[in-house]
């Protein structure tokens, strides 16, 4: 069976990447009613076989300060697939939001700015930022077992003008990016064909494009559970419903050939693999110039397509974002009369310069870039009573925490997250400073998972 045909066909649409566990469950309530609350905490099941081929269960929570909408995974599929498709994948990713769009598919190249798409993505990122998963039975592929887990997806900054041709920076979370990244982590989903299903459909989908690769059918599987834990349905339904709505979703997944047919008997279901799976599912055209995160800001500096060409070749990744950033965000707070010639020529010799270990970046860049951190924090950051309350007693029983609970998982989280910039290029030392500020993120969601549990406030 064809693949769907792109909207727009003259983008670059990407290959979206799933995690394994995470698409054996809901993240959310389906309805957005139900999931779209504030301090939502959504708990889903789901079953598999440990070492000794015995069958158990697993049970997943998600605390949503912020709520979260089913269509948010959408999003979040996308920036992975774009962070893990690098020439140097890393889980310190930057993109302007029209170009994250543009390659997801969501936009025409030659949308108005400030759109609709654009006040949705930021919606769903702010939400997605604040979601904390946990998981008591959570296969780890770097250890090849089954562990008990704490992570958040990511943390982000953006400008504080909405119209900035600056680049947004995502920083996943270190442990869940690892997971992502290692082999048998993660699958490769395709992404425009998830944006035509339905969220309870689309559940489905990334469930079946886990399993139909090494059968060819399901095993019988419980209807309440895969309307409740997969697809996100209310449990209050009486089991009399979930039959018509499992059957609905079918119909949906049959028209773009995912299933070929079913069978129930009483409560249990058998889904049949469909035409869809037997064709190339991966495998995109050669990356353009234009697919390049760094695109946009370059042109918005002033070069032209050949001269970018021609930067990515030469120059680190991490370099020409680092300046690109710091020339247009110059442009923003100074104006163009801030450079002697011209930016391209600011940005030309400090880049020179910055590839020699000759440059720095300058300390006005970094109070603009606090600015904007403070600024998005006090917008969406749920506030923390305790720590406002008494910061020094807050910040003794964190560090407390890391020198006995936590001691042996930060120091392993601490490391494998340096490897990523000492092969970016980075000195040890600037690889520990680097990374320090990322794994001391993460640690700050599980500490505080951890005083909950202890009942602590």
């Amino acid at each position: 069976m064809p693949k769907p045909r792109n909207q727009f066909p003259h983008l670059s649409l990407i290959d979206g990447r799933g995690q394994l566990t995470l698409v054996e469950h809901s993240l959310c309530p389906l309805h957005a009613a139900d999931s779209l609350q504030p301090n939502l905490v959504h708990q889903s099941s789901y079953y598999f076989t440990d070492k000794n081929r015995h069958k158990k269960k697993a049970t997943a929570t998600i605390h949503a300060p912020l709520g979260l909408s089913a269509n948010d995974e959408l999003y979040l599929m996308g920036l992975l697939g774009l962070a893990l498709e690098q020439d140097e994948p890393s889980f310190d990713f930057r993109a302007t939001p029209h170009h994250i769009l543009r390659r997801l598919g969501c936009i025409d190249p030659h949308t108005r700015r400030g759109g609709t798409e654009y006040k949705t993505f930021r919606q769903a990122i702010q939400r997605l930022a604040h979601v904390t998963y946990e998981c008591d039975h959570f296969y780890h592929p770097v250890r090849g077992e089954h562990v008990r887990t704490v992570f958040g997806f990511f943390k982000y900054t953006l400008p504080l003008d909405e119209k900035s041709s600056r680049a947004y920076r995502f920083l996943i979370d270190p442990l869940f990016f690892e997971i992502c990244q290692a082999t048998g982590g993660s699958l490769v989903c395709d992404f425009e064909l998830c944006k035509q299903l339905s969220p309870r459909s689309r559940r489905m989908f990334m469930l079946l494009r886990k399993m139909f690769p090494r059968r060819d059918a399901t095993p019988w599987l419980d209807l309440r559970h895969v309307c409740v834990d997969l697809m996100g349905y209310s449990p209050k339904l009486a089991n009399k419903h979930f039959k018509a709505r499992l059957k609905s979703c079918i119909t949906e997944l049959a028209k773009h050939g995912i299933l070929a047919g079913s069978e129930f008997r009483e409560q249990q279901v058998k889904l049949f693999k469909g035409p869809y799976f037997d064709t190339k599912q991966t495998g995109r055209q050669r990356k353009q110039v234009q697919d390049s995160p760094l695109y946009e800001p370059l042109r918005a500096i002033g070069f032209e397509e050949g001269q970018i060409k021609h930067l990515l070749k030469k120059y680190k990744t991490r370099i020409l974002e680092e300046w690109s950033d710091i020339t247009l965000a110059a442009i923003e707070k100074y104006g163009r009369e801030f450079f002697t010639s011209s930016p391209q020529a600011y940005f030309t010799n400090n880049i020179q310069q910055a590839n020699l270990g000759l440059r720095t970046a300058p300390d006005w860049w970094h109070d603009y870039r606090k600015q904007e951190q403070l600024h998005a924090e006090s917008v969406a950051n749920p506030s923390n009573a305790a720590e406002q309350q008494d910061p020094q007693a807050a910040s003794a029983a964190f560090r407390h925490y890391l020198q006995t609970e936590a001691k042996e998982a930060f120091a392993e989280i601490l490391t494998s997250t340096m490897q990523t910039y000492l092969h970016g290029g980075s000195n040890p030392q600037e690889a520990q400073k680097q990374a320090l500020p990322h794994v001391l993120d993460h640690f700050k969601r599980k500490f505080k998972l951890f005083q909950q549990r202890a009942g602590r406030p």
